[in-house]
C-alpha cells in the first residue's frame, strides 16, 4: 500500500510550470501526456488530449456563432457524465460557466437565474426539463447540447441577440471562468466567482498534494456542479497529462466494475459512499482488492474515525483526508501520502495557502487552541458577488473567514471541530436554512418556522425545523412534507419537525437560530407524537430490557430508541446477554436477534413475540378486516425478515430500509428472500434509499385476499416513507404482483410514482405511470408464452408508457449476485430518462361480453406430418352483442397454441392474424392462419381461437361467456387429424 501511494516519477520538469488560464492548463496536460487518453467515455470510446483540444476549439467556434462568448454567463443543468465534463471545459474557456444542481425545481431556478445574471441556458436530456421550463418562463434562450459524430459536441438553438465576434476573445488570467454556489445550489446562495488563475492554481495544488502523473487515471464519482468535481476530478488530472474515467452510473457495483476494467489509480468520495464501498468489499472475498488503486481521498464532510480503518482494511489503499471550500477553488489542507504520517481525524497540513486560527477575542490561536479557521492566498476568491453592503466576505487584510471551528496540533495538522455559522452541511451538501424558512412560512397552517441542523451519525448533519402553528389549526406531517418537496430539492427537506410555542429572538427581533437545538431538546419530534413512540420506555417488556441494558452495560437513562451497540455493547456482550435473557424468559432467542433488533423498543417487541409464540398465540390482534393482513401471516413475515439487514420504521413495519439517509429517489421492492433483496440493493445507486419486503411465497394457507391485504398495507407504509417524493416500486415474481397492487392503491389516492417494474410478473389492470417488465427466457407465466403480441395489452393498460424485455436466463437466476447488475442498470436508465419508455397508442377496450364466438374450419388434407406447415382456413362468427373492431384498434386476433391432453398450454403461441375489419353482431369473417406441427412425437391438441391479445383467449371465458374454439389433435403416429375436444366445441368439419 505504501509503495503504490507515491509514484517514482512524481516530479516531472514541466510540472512546476503553473499555467494562468484554462487553455494553458489543458495545453500543459497535452504536453505532459504520454499519448494516452484524456477522457474515457461511458460507451467505451475515448478522447486523447489532442482530441479534447480539437473538440474544445470547435465548440468555441460553434458557441461564438450562437453569440455565446466571454463574458456571457451560461447556466448548465446537466446530468453527470463525460458530456457534462466537456461542456464545462468548453464554457469555462469560451464564456462564464454557471453549473447548478439538475435536481433543482423550476421555482428554485427561476429565483436563481436573475440573481446570477444568466444570459443563456444549456440543457441536455430529460433531467433538464425543470431548467427548460424555468428558462422559458423567463424568456431565456436555450441551447441544446449532445454528442455528434466523430466525438464532437453539437450545439443547437437560437442565437443570442448580441452579434458574435469575428474571432475568439482571448481569456485573461483574472477573467471570471466559473461561478459556483456555496450552499448546495440553493435559491439564495452566496455566489463565488472564480478566475482562470484561481482555478489553475487550485488544480496544481491538487496535483502536488497527491503527486499526480500522466500515468494516473481518476475515477470521477461526484456530481459535476461541485467544485471538487470540476477542479479535483477534471482540471487536475488533465493538467497532469492523466486521464478521467466516468462510470455509467454512480452505484457500488459500478465502482467495482470500473475499477476492475478501467484500472483507475485514484478515487475520491464523501465518507458515506466510502463506507458503503468498504462494506460491499468485505462481502466479496478476494486475495487482493484492486491493485491499480494507489489512494482514495475523503472529501466534503468529516470522516468518522471508526470508519477510517475499516475503509483502508477493506479497500487496501491509503485514505487521504482533506479540507477544502468553494471559495478557495477546492483544496486547503491535505494529509500527506505515505510514508509520511497521516493522522486519523485530521484534515492534514496546509498546502500553499496561509491558514490561521482566530479566537473569539480576535487573537491568533496557538497550538491546540480552538477558533475560527481563516484562509488567505492567491488561490482564494476575491469576494462574493451578492452579500451586499460592500462586503466581499474577506477581511481588510485579505483573510477569508471559513465559518468552521478548529485547531492546529504541534506538528501543523489541522483538526476541524464544528461549524461556527448556520449553514447546514448534510453529507457534503451545504444548505441555507433561510431558504427553507421561506418555504415553510408559505404553508397556510404555520405562523412562523425556522430550519436548523441536528447531528446525524452518517451524514454529519441533517435538516430539522421548529414550527409555530397558527391558533386553532393543526398540521399533518405528510402534507407538510409534500408542501416542501414540491418547492425544494429533496436534500433540503427537513427530516424532523418540532412544535414550539415561539421561536427564540433577540431584543431587536432577530431570530437566534443557534438556540433552536437547545430549545427542542426535551420536545418529542412531530413524527414521534404521531406514533406510539416517546423517549421513555412504555411497555413492561421495554422497561425490563432498559433495566437489563443498564445493568449489563453500566449505563443510565436507556430510552425506547437507545441502541445497544451505541451504548457500548459489542458482539461478546450481545451473545452473553441474549443467552441470559432467554433463560430468564424461558424462551429460545436467536444469537443474531440483538443485531437485527438493536434498539430497546425493537428488542422488547421481539421478546414479546417470542413469549407469545411459546404460549401459542401470535400476540397480535386477529385481523377480521380483509384490508388487514391476518396476524399469523404478519408474524410469519416479520420472523422471515428478522435476519434481513437494514432498519424498520417501527417494530411492526413490513419494510426494511437500507441507506435510508440517502438523498435520491426511494426504491420499494417486494421479493422472495433476503439474498435477492441484498443483491438488488447492492446494485442500486448509493444515493437512493431502498426498502424491501417479502411476498407470501411458500406460505402455506395463503389466499388471494391475504396478498391483497398485504398490498394495501404496503401502500400505506410506502406513502408514509416516501413523504411526498416520487419513488420507484417493483418486485419479483409474486412480489411483483403485490408491488403492482400496492401501486394501484397509491395511484387511487393520488400519490405520485416515478415508475413501476415487475420481473416475471404480469398484470392486466390499468395504471397511469410508466411500467417496466422483464421476463425470464422460457418462464411459464411470461406473456410471450401466452400471447403472440403481448404489447397489445400494454397499449391498453399502461397509459404512462411501458418497456418490455426478455431476460436471457432462467427464472431462478434473475437475481443472481452477478447477473442482476445489467437489469438494475436498465431500470436506473429508465427511471432517469422516461423517454426510454414506449409511448402507448391507446386501443379500444374489449368488454368481456364480446368474448363469444363460433369457429369452423376447412383443413385439407385431414392429417399433416410432424414439423410441416399447413394453412388453416377458419370462419369466425360474432355471437356477442358487441361489434368487434379491427385488430389494430381493438387487439382482437385469430391465434393458435398447443395444449396437452389436460388442456394446459404446453408451448409458445404461434403467429396470430388481426381482424382486418369490423365484425358486427351475428356476422362472420373468414381468415387463414398458418400452423406448424411440433417436432416431437406426442399427443397434443392445437387450439385455434379468437384472442384479445395480451388480455385473454376467448376460450378462457367459457365459464360465463362460452366461446367455441377449434381443437385439432395430433396422435402418436405423428399426424394431425381433425377432432372434437370436449362438449363445448361447435367445430364444423368440412
Amino acid at each position: 500500500m505504501t509503495e503504490r501511494s507515491r509514484p517514482d516519477h512524481a516530479a516531472l520538469p514541466d510540472s512546476k510550470v503553473v499555467p494562468a488560464t484554462i487553455t494553458e492548463l489543458l495545453d500543459l496536460g497535452q504536453h505532459l501526456s504520454d499519448g494516452g487518453p484524456a477522457l474515457l467515455l461511458e460507451d467505451g470510446r475515448s478522447l486523447s488530449h489532442a482530441d479534447l483540444k480539437a473538440l474544445l476549439v470547435r465548440a468555441e467556434n460553434d458557441l461564438r456563432r450562437l453569440g455565446v462568448e466571454r463574458p456571457t454567463r451560461t447556466m448548465t443543468a446537466l446530468p453527470d457524465g463525460t458530456l457534462t465534463a466537456c461542456v464545462l471545459l468548453a464554457l469555462t474557456r469560451s464564456a462564464i460557466c454557471v453549473p447548478v444542481n439538475p435536481d433543482l425545481r423550476e421555482a428554485e431556478l427561476e429565483a436563481l437565474i436573475p440573481e446570477l445574471e444568466v444570459a443563456v441556458m444549456v440543457a441536455h436530456g430529460p433531467c433538464a426539463e425543470e431548467a427548460r421550463r424555468a428558462a422559458r418562463a423567463l424568456r431565456l434562450p436555450i441551447i441544446e447540447v449532445a454528442w455528434g459524430e466523430k466525438n464532437i459536441l453539437e450545439w443547437t438553438g437560437s442565437s443570442l441577440p448580441n452579434s458574435p465576434s469575428s474571432s475568439a476573445v482571448i481569456a485573461n488570467p483574472d477573467d471570471t471562468a466559473l461561478v459556483l454556489l456555496t450552499s448546495g445550489s440553493s435559491a439564495r446562495p452566496k455566489r463565488v466567482p472564480l478566475t482562470h488563475r484561481q482555478l489553475t492554481l487550485a488544480a496544481r495544488r491538487m496535483v502536488d498534494s497527491i503527486a499526480l502523473t500522466p500515468q494516473d487515471r481518476c475515477l470521477n464519482f461526484m456530481p459535476m456542479f461541485h467544485v471538487g468535481a470540476v477542479v479535483d476530478l477534471l482540471l487536475a488530472p488533465l493538467s497532469a497529462g492523466g486521464s478521467l474515467l466516468r462510470p455509467k452510473t454512480m452505484s457500488v457495483p459500478a465502482f467495482f466494475e470500473a475499477v476492475e476494467h478501467g484500472k483507475p489509480t485514484w478515487f475520491q468520495g464523501v465518507p458515506t459512499l466510502l463506507h458503503e464501498l468498504a462494506v460491499q468489499a468485505l462481502r466479496q472475498p478476494r486475495n487482493e482488492t484492486h491493485p491499480s488503486l494507489r489512494l482514495i481521498r475523503s472529501v466534503s464532510s468529516p470522516l468518522p474515525p471508526e470508519w477510517f480503518s475499516e475503509i483502508e482494511f477493506a479497500l487496501r489503499v491509503p485514505v487521504i483526508e482533506i479540507y477544502g471550500m468553494t471559495e478557495t477553488a477546492g483544496l486547503i489542507t491535505s494529509n500527506p501520502l505515505p510514508p509520511e504520517d497521516r493522522i486519523h481525524g485530521s484534515a492534514g497540513k496546509a498546502t500553499d495557502l496561509e491558514i490561521i486560527i482566530r479566537e473569539a477575542s480576535g487573537a491568533k490561536a496557538t497550538a491546540r487552541q480552538r477558533g475560527e479557521i481563516l484562509v488567505r492566498g492567491p488561490g482564494v476568491m476575491l469576494g462574493y458577488e451578492n452579500i451586499g453592503g460592500g462586503n466581499s466576505g474577506l477581511t481588510e487584510d485579505g483573510w477569508l473567514p471559513t465559518g468552521d471551528e478548529g485547531f492546529f496540533n504541534e506538528d501543523g495538522y489541522l483538526f476541524i471541530t464544528g461549524r461556527i455559522g448556520e449553514r447546514i452541511n448534510r453529507g457534503g451538501e451545504k444548505i441555507s436554512p433561510r431558504e427553507i424558512d421561506e418555504v415553510l412560512a408559505s404553508h397556510p397552517a404555520l405562523h412562523e418556522a425556522a430550519a436548523f441542523a441536528v447531528t446525524h451519525p452518517q451524514l454529519g448533519q441533517e435538516v430539522a425545523a421548529a414550527l409555530v402553528v397558527k391558533p386553532g389549526l393543526e398540521i399533518a406531517l405528510a402534507s407538510l412534507t409534500a408542501h416542501l418537496s414540491s418547492r425544494l430539492a429533496y436534500f433540503k427537506v427537513p427530516k424532523t419537525y418540532y412544535l414550539v410555542s415561539a421561536l427564540p429572538r433577540g431584543p431587536g427581533g432577530k431570530l437566534r437560530r443557534r438556540l433552536l437545538p437547545e430549545l427542542v431538546r426535551e420536545i418529542p419530534p412531530l413524527a414521534d407524537t404521531a406514533t406510539e413512540f416517546s423517549a421513555i420506555p412504555q411497555t413492561e417488556m421495554e422497561k425490563r430490557v432498559a433495566a437489563w441494558w443498564e445493568g449489563e452495560l453500566r449505563v443510565t437513562g436507556v430510552g425506547r430508541q437507545s441502541h445497544f451497540f451505541d451504548l457500548g455493547g459489542d458482539s461478546l456482550a450481545a451473545a452473553s446477554f441474549t443467552v441470559a435473557v432467554g433463560k430468564a424468559l424461558g424462551v429460545e432467542i436467536r444469537p443474531a436477534a440483538l443485531f437485527d433488533h438493536p434498539t430497546t423498543a425493537a428488542f422488547a417487541s421481539y421478546l414479546e413475540q417470542a413469549v407469545a409464540a411459546r404460549r401459542g398465540t401470535a400476540g397480535l390482534p386477529e385481523a377480521k378486516d380483509p384490508a388487514v393482513l391476518a396476524h399469523d401471516f404478519h408474524l410469519r413475515l416479520l420472523a422471515a425478515m428478522s435476519v434481513w439487514p437494514g432498519e424498520r420504521r417501527d417494530e411492526r413495519s413490513l419494510l426494511i430500509g437500507l441507506r435510508t439517509e440517502g438523498t435520491g429517489m426511494p426504491v420499494f421492492w417486494c421479493g422472495q428472500g433476503r439474498s435477492e433483496f441484498g443483491n438488488i440493493a447492492a446494485h442500486w445507486p448509493v444515493h437512493q434509499p431502498i426498502y424491501g419486503t417479502r411476498s407470501l411465497f411458500l406460505f402455506e394457507g395463503k389466499k388471494k385476499r391475504d396478498e391483497a391485504a398485504l398490498a394495501l398495507m404496503l401502500s400505506h407504509e410506502i406513502e408514509t416513507l416516501a413523504a411526498g417524493r416520487e419513488f420507484i416500486v417493483g418486485g419479483f415474481c409474486a412480489g411483483g404482483r403485490i408491488a403492482f397492487e400496492a401501486a394501484l392503491h397509491l395511484r387511487t389516492r393520488g400519490v405520485p410514482i416515478k415508475m413501476v417494474f415487475m420481473h416475471d410478473a404480469w398484470s392486466n389492470q390499468r395504471i397511469d405511470v410508466p411500467v417496466a417488465l422483464g421476463f425470464s427466457q422460457g418462464y411459464h407465466s411470461s406473456p410471450h408464452r401466452q400471447f403472440y403480441r403481448p404489447e397489445m395489452s400494454l397499449r391498453k393498460r399502461f397509459s404512462g408508457g411501458w418497456k418490455l424485455w426478455v431476460l436471457p436466463r432462467e427464472h431462478h437466476e434473475v437475481y443472481d449476485r452477478i447477473l442482476i447488475g445489467e437489469e438494475v442498470q436498465k431500470l436506473c436508465v429508465l427511471a432517469e430518462h422516461p423517454a426510454g419508455f414506449d409511448d402507448p397508442a391507446p386501443l379500444e377496450e374489449v368488454p368481456a361480453v364480446a368474448y363469444r364466438a363460433r369457429l369452423s374450419s376447412w383443413l385439407p388434407p385431414r392429417s399433416i406430418r410432424v414439423g410441416s406447415q399447413r394453412s388453416v382456413r377458419v370462419t369466425i362468427t360474432n355471437l356477442s352483442c358487441h361489434t368487434w373492431l379491427p385488430g389494430d384498434r381493438s387487439g382482437l386476433h385469430l391465434g393458435h397454441r398447443w395444449l396437452d391432453l389436460d388442456g394446459q398450454s404446453c408451448g409458445d403461441p404461434g403467429p396470430s392474424v388481426p381482424l382486418p375489419r369490423a365484425v358486427s353482431t351475428g356476422k362472420s369473417i373468414t381468415l387463414t392462419i398458418k400452423v406448424t406441427a411440433p417436432n416431437q412425437a406426442c399427443t397434443q391438441w392445437l387450439e385455434v381461437d379468437m384472442v384479445d391479445e395480451g388480455i385473454k383467449w376467448f376460450s378462457e371465458k367459457t365459464s360465463k361467456n362460452p366461446s367455441k374454439s377449434l381443437r385439432i389433435r395430433v396422435n402418436a403416429r405423428n399426424r394431425f387429424r381433425l377432432g372434437i375436444f370436449g362438449r363445448r366445441s361447435h367445430l364444423t368439419n368440412l
